[in-house]
């Protein structure tokens, strides 16, 4: 099982920025604030994260919700430290290939991976000859290649892994530029909480 994470936190010179308005609400209330902005800017970017693995990997959304999650902002008790970052964690192993709906062939395999049609030669799914080809009794939908030029050992076949592909370019990109509205949310967050004084 492998882990990979995106944080979202506020950098020194975005807190510079917004110093003035901060302090003035004092510390309890100032990270109530920045909670609020940080769960505010992290929500819209796990769902663009999401989009884009499920682009990218061709993985069904379902999956991608169970692996890929977030841990949240919390100002914390009152004098308390809370947690002011918002987190986008993907865990898990590598998806079997029978996640991408394959189909058998005589040349080997085909499914939707990686966001195309590939094909996998000499992979199968069932055992015979063709066409009477029979089940393997070794999970349904399950996808396998020799390991050797023998017979046996077979070993499966697996596609992307979540947690890798959290940090490819691509997404990693998509993170940064959700990101940016940052100070945007901060900002939004301070007015609303600076109008209550009125």
């Amino acid at each position: 099982m492998s882990r990979q994470v995106l944080t979202i936190k506020a950098g020194d010179e975005v807190l510079r920025r917004f110093e003035n308005g901060l302090g003035a609400l004092g510390k309890d209330r100032a990270q109530k604030v920045m909670a609020r902005a940080l769960n505010r800017t992290g929500g819209p970017t796990l769902t663009k994260i999401r989009r884009v693995l499920a682009q990218r990997t061709s993985t069904p959304m379902s999956i991608i919700r169970r692996q890929v999650y977030a841990s949240k902002a919390w100002a914390g008790a009152a004098g308390g430290e809370g947690k002011l970052d918002f987190k986008i964690i993907a865990s898990g192993r590598p998806l079997p290939l029978a996640v991408f709906k394959p189909t058998e062939f005589k040349f080997g395999v085909r499914a939707k991976v990686w966001g195309r049609v590939q094909r996998f030669d000499g992979a199968f799914m069932r055992g015979g000859k063709w066409p009477n080809r029979v089940e393997l009794n070794m999970g349904t939908g399950q996808v396998y290649v020799r390991a050797s030029a023998r017979r046996t050992p077979i070993e499966r076949v697996y596609g992307p892994s979540l947690p890798k592909e959290l940090v490819e370019e691509e997404v990693f990109d998509a993170f940064e530029a959700s990101v940016a509205r940052l100070g945007g949310d901060i900002a939004h967050e301070l007015d609303r909480e600076l109008s209550k004084f009125d």
